[in-house]
C-alpha cells in the first residue's frame, strides 16, 4: 500500500511540473514570455545591381540532368559576397556536380547593392527540361521574384512557329 501511495504522489507530482513547464492546465496564467519574432525572409533579387543567368551546362542537357541549385550569399561590407552556401536538388547523381559550378559562376561575378551588408540573398537557379532532347536545344530564362531563376531548355522545333523563331527573324 505505501507504494502504491508513493508511486501515485509521485505520478502526481511529475504530471503537475510537466503542465507547469508547459504553461497549460486549469487555471493557469494566459501569456508567459513572448514568442520569439519570425525570422524575416532572405533578400532576393532586390539585392543584386546585376545577376547574369547561368548557363544550362552542354553536359547536363547530354545527359538530360536538371534540377534546382539553392544559394545563400552571406553579403559582405561595401556588397562584396562572402560565404556561399549551396544546395543541389536534381534527381539525378549527377545534378550537383553538372550544375552547382555555372550557378556559383553567375553569383561570383554578380554585383550586389551596398546596403545590403550583413543580409543573407537567397538565389534560386532552376534548371529545367523541356520537351524532346536537340542537338542544339535554345535554352531560354525568366526570373520569378524575389529568388528564383528558370533556365528552360526548348527544342528548336518547339520554339519555330511559322517559319520564324520566337524574335521574329526568319
Amino acid at each position: 500500500m505505501r507504494k502504491f501511495l508513493l508511486v501515485a504522489i509521485t505520478s502526481a507530482l511529475c504530471m503537475q511540473f510537466g503542465i507547469a513547464q508547459r504553461g497549460g492546465g486549469k487555471g493557469a496564467p494566459k501569456g508567459g514570455p513572448p514568442a520569439q519574432p519570425a525570422a524575416p525572409p532572405p533578400a532576393g533579387f532586390e539585392c543584386f545591381d546585376n545577376l547574369a543567368t547561368p548557363e544550362f551546362p552542354k553536359a547536363a542537357l547530354q545527359a538530360k540532368v536538371d534540377g534546382s541549385v539553392w544559394l545563400n550569399v552571406e553579403v559582405g561590407a561595401q556588397g562584396a559576397s562572402g560565404k556561399i552556401d549551396t544546395q543541389v536538388m536534381s534527381a539525378y547523381a549527377d545534378g550537383p556536380k553538372l550544375l552547382t559550378a555555372p550557378a556559383e559562376a553567375a553569383v561570383h561575378s554578380a554585383k550586389l547593392k551596398a546596403d545590403c551588408a550583413g543580409k543573407t540573398v537567397l538565389v534560386v537557379f532552376r534548371y529545367e527540361l523541356h520537351g524532346d532532347p536537340t542537338a542544339n536545344p535554345q535554352v531560354t530564362s525568366r526570373k520569378e521574384p524575389p529568388h528564383i531563376v528558370w533556365i528552360e531548355s526548348q527544342p528548336m522545333t518547339a520554339t519555330k512557329t511559322g517559319g520564324k523563331n520566337q524574335a521574329g527573324k526568319k
